[in-house]
């Protein structure tokens, strides 16, 4: 299973988001980690790719990393702290390019063991695709 890191401007709407996927995902236990690297503390609205960086960098020790992010600096922000990475780590994280709030709640619907962050991500831009009828 991949581990998540959720990019947003705002360390709460990412809380939120994450909560939202969990409840709406029925609550089940994950075997996974969801870690919010988001904000520049808990209130400063902003993105930090050192931030960043270490919760990717959390979810390496153990698995494969997908980030989810919103718009703007969070995608820049993203970006940065993936190319922070040794060689060897940064084939294993992936970056979702895909709607926040949807992508999220399918991912925790979906991913499972032994699946690859890349995987996961092909799977959520069929899954959204299909949502969306694009």
């Amino acid at each position: 299973m991949a581990n998540l890191v959720v990019v947003s401007h705002s360390f709460a709407l990412a809380a939120e988001v994450i909560r939202f996927a969990k409840v709406m995902s029925g609550n089940k236990d994950l075997d996974y980690k969801i870690i919010n690297a988001s904000g520049m503390d808990g209130d400063t609205f902003g993105t930090d790719g050192v931030k960043i960086n270490q919760a990717v960098m959390e979810g390496l020790a153990d698995s494969d990393v997908l980030i989810f992010h919103e718009i703007g600096s969070s995608i820049l922000s993203a970006e940065m702290a993936v190319e922070m990475l040794e060689e060897g780590f940064k084939d294993k994280v992936v970056l979702a390019r895909l709607p926040l709030v949807e992508s999220l709640f399918v991912a925790l619907n979906v991913n499972s063991k032994g699946m690859k962050a890349v995987v996961l991500q092909d799977i959520l831009r069929t899954e959204i695709r299909d949502l969306f009828d694009m």
